[in-house]
Formats: C-alpha cells, structure tokens, sequence
C-alpha cells in the first residue's frame, strides 16, 4: 500500500524558513514595522497547498505575500474609509467606458477624490488601502489597485459627523477661494435639509434645445450585472443659514456606481414610495420627513458655483453638488445597523477545499498580534482622538478602525534588537518576547528541540548583536525547551 504524501513537509517548511530569510523582503517587512514571522505565518499553509512539490514557485509566493506587506504598510496615507461611489449614465453606452469616482477620508481628515476605470474595485464600503497615483493637473488621483479590504465595525457618522472637517452653507470656504470648482473638489458638507426634489428629466427638440419633460422615479437600480443596486434618485437642498449660499445636491443615477445612503429604513420607504406612486412628485411626498429639518452630512465633490443677482440686487451662491454619500448625523436615524445586519445575512460561497486565492489561511499558528482571536476585525489602534486640542484628529481611540504604520528609525545593520523592549531596562519583556517569537517558528518549522541552542535562537532572530548576557540567554532556551 502506497502511504500518503502528508500535506506538508517538516524539512520543506524549515527550508522556506531559512531561504525567506535570506532575501531582502525578510528584512523589508522589519524595516515598515511589520514582524516577518507574523506575515510567514498568515500566507505559509496557502503556499504549500499551492504548491506541494514545488519549493521555488512556494519562496516566489511567499516573496510576493511579503512585497504586499510591505506596500499596504507604505501606503498609510492612501489609506481611509470609502462609502460609495459615483459614474454617469449616458444613453449612448459611453458610460461604460467612463470612471468611476468616489471620496476617501483618510487619518488626517483629508477627503481624497480618486477615479478609476476599474469598475470592481470598490463595490461596497469600507476601510481600503489603495495603490494611487496623483494626477497634478485635475488634483485627484486614480486608483490602480486595492492593496487591503477590511468592513466598518463603526458608524461612519462617527467620523463623517466630525465637525472640524465639515464645512457648512455659511462657510467662508465658498468665498474664499478655497475651493476651485475646475477641479470638482472633494467636499464634506453638513446642514440642515430644507429641501428635496425629483431630478428633472431632459429631452432635446428639433431645434436642439433641451427641454424639460418630466422627473425620474425617485427609486431606480443601476446597470450592474448580474444584479443591479438601487439607488435613491433625488435633489437635497440645504438651508443657506443667514447667507447667500444655496446648496443643492445631485444624486443621479448611476452605471456602476453605488452611492451611500446612510438613512435608517430608506431601501424599504423608497421601495414603497414608487410602487404606490407613478407621479415622482408624489414619490418625494411619501419620504421627505426622511430628509426635511434632518442634520445631515452630504460627501461628494463640487461641480459648479454661480453667483446670481437677485431683483433687490442681493448676489446668492448656487452650489452644486455630486453626491457620493448621504448621512443621517442622528445616531438613531443612521442606518448603519441595517447595513452591517444585510452584510452579515449575506449567503456565504461553497466552500472549495485547499483554496488557492484565500487571503488568510486557519492556520494553527495565529499571529503573535491576534487579540482575543476576533476575525476580520482591525485591531490595531487608531491614532486619531476627537479632541479640541486636537485638529488633525478624527477618529476616536477606541474605534479601532484606520491603522497606522509604526514609525520607527531603521539601522543599516542586521540587529533586530530594536523591534524588542530593551534589555537593560525591561528584561522580562525582552525575554517574553524572544521566547515567543522563536516559538512561533519553531511550532512553523517543526524544528527539533535539540537543534534549538542558544546559537540558533539569536540567528533566527537576527538578535546576534543584541548586548545581552550568556547566562540569560541560557535561560530563554532552556523556557523555549521547555514549552515544545
């Protein structure tokens, strides 16, 4: 009887442990802040079930595992929490070939406007990481790729409700210059709704002019496929707050774009409203106590603002908006629930054994950062604090929503000593933490507990510079021997 070919061999894992380690990727994650260990042990039961008898196609899977690492912990300042997206729909079928735009909010309160032709790049919301490029002329970006995924576990009101980078009709912003409209700046807008409306619908006459001959259904899917979104179709106005500047803005609808509506119970009042109603009149009858008197956070990008003269010889500003995203700035009235409720209700794949895309494998080894072994959750705190003294500041301290990348100053040599407490000062935590992390490798690589030495502990850690006493390392592998 032939015996089977185990899953994964001992001497294969050690050996893709000592060949990682000897490239510059190794030491490349340690220098952006990240533990080599950890990332091996995300990705190392993904390579050997891709590659079961191949040990250069494992390494180069590995390496390029690491090589995303290090570029998802680069891109900190690309990274921010998207809520929908915006793109046109033309009757021509040129909409298809148009990108799509949408806002990030990233960790300094910047609001990002970032296209792309990539029309599944970003089709819910959430907290992404982005591969950019800033296009100078028009001052927004375009986006290549999606480096790192991760669902809110917050109410996006709690950092789109952040006053200190909203701006309001009374704003001086409007007049100051500070927002150029060639530009379709990113805006965050916060105001009381005094007004919704139906968007009109145009046609053009023999002689070419455009003609009003009616409104949209207030309630209309987009043209994905298989299954298109809904999407409200509306006009919201805000009130111009003792100024001249009247805001409206425009959520149109789209071809593959998804707008964020975060109201509580709209998908069902909406649905409602056009099945009782064919006039879109009556439509916006049915749900304006939704919107009217409601302080709400409008996201979206400016495409005009025209000064007026009225018969008094007053000047107004009529600001118009394309809008990404609508929020309810009332806690109750958010809808948040309801999202992350249809989320989670979401029909899960059939599962395929040994999966060849899965991103993190159910390893036996969890990263030495897991907390309280809590799935798809970021636990890394956020650095922002929602304080007055604070302005950069956005998000608060127990969202645990946006990460940073660890700063730290990177030597030229090989010593790792720096990635652990120091010695001098906090012994026992330098202790603990060699001791964990060679564990972690070992259990990784299976390696024999009389291979393990005090030679090989400081070799496998890079630690080999570290100012530490003999007796003392005696001592940690004497700990290590003891747990295996």
């Amino acid at each position: 009887m032939t015996e089977n070919k185990p899953e994964t061999n001992l001497d294969e894992r050690k050996e893709l442990l000592e060949s990682l380690m000897e490239t510059p990727e190794w030491k490349a994650v340690s220098d952006v802040g990240l533990d080599p260990v950890d990332v091996l042990a995300k990705y190392i039961d993904t390579a050997f079930k891709m590659h079961k008898d191949n040990a250069k196609p494992r390494l180069d899977f590995v390496i390029s595992r690491f090589k995303n690492e290090i570029k998802i912990a680069a891109a900190v300042d690309n990274r921010g929490i998207i809520l929908g997206t915006v793109d046109e729909n033309f009757e021509d079928g040129s909409s298809k070939r148009r990108p799509e735009t949408f806002v990030v909010l990233t960790n300094d309160g910047t609001l990002k406007k970032v296209v792309t032709f990539k029309h599944d790049m970003i089709t819910q919301s959430g907290i992404y990481t982005l591969d950019l490029d800033f296009d100078a002329e028009k001052e927004s970006y375009i986006a290549r790729s999606v480096l790192d995924r991760k669902d809110l576990v917050k109410d996006p009101i709690e950092f789109f409700g952040n006053k200190r980078i909203a701006i309001r009709p009374s704003s001086s912003e409007w007049d100051d210059g500070s927002i150029n409209t060639s530009k379709y700046q990113a805006v965050l807008v916060h105001g009381i709704v005094t007004s919704i409306r139906p968007i009109p619908k145009f046609a053009t006459n023999e002689d070419g002019k455009s003609t009003i001959i009616g409104n949209y259904p207030i309630y209309l899917p987009n043209c994905r496929e298989p299954v298109p979104d809904m999407q409200p179709i509306l006009r919201i106005g805000f009130g111009a707050e003792g100024t001249t500047n009247y805001i409206t803005t425009t959520f149109r609808q789209c071809t593959f774009g998804n707008p964020y509506f975060g109201v509580s119970g709209m998908s069902d009042a909406f649905a409602y409203a056009v099945e009782a109603e064919s006039d879109p009149e009556k439509q916006i009858e049915l749900i304006e106590h939704m919107f009217i008197g409601k302080e709400m956070a409008i996201v979206g990008y400016v495409t005009k603002i025209n000064q007026y003269t009225d018969k008094e010889g007053n000047e107004t500003n009529q600001i118009a908006i394309r809008g990404i995203a609508c929020l309810d700035l009332d806690p109750e009235c958010s809808g948040f629930a309801e999202i992350v409720e249809a989320r989670h209700n979401v029909p899960k794949p059939t599962e395929i054994k040994n999966p060849v895309a899965k991103t993190v494998p159910n390893s036996s080894i969890a990263p030495v950062t897991a907390v309280n072994n809590q799935p798809d959750v970021d636990t890394t705190p956020a650095s922002f604090v929602n304080t007055p003294t604070n302005v950069g500041n956005i998000m608060s301290v127990d969202a645990v929503i946006i990460e940073d990348a660890v700063e730290q100053d990177v030597e030229e040599d090989e010593d790792d000593s720096s990635k652990y407490p120091d010695f001098a000062t906090d012994p026992e935590g330098f202790s603990n933490k060699v001791v964990e992390n060679i564990l972690t490798i070992i259990k990784m690589v299976h390696i024999e507990q009389s291979k393990v030495t005090v030679s090989y502990v400081k070799k496998t850690l890079m630690l080999e510079k570290a100012n530490v006493p003999d007796a003392i390392w005696k001592t940690i592998v004497n700990i290590v021997k003891s747990s295996m």
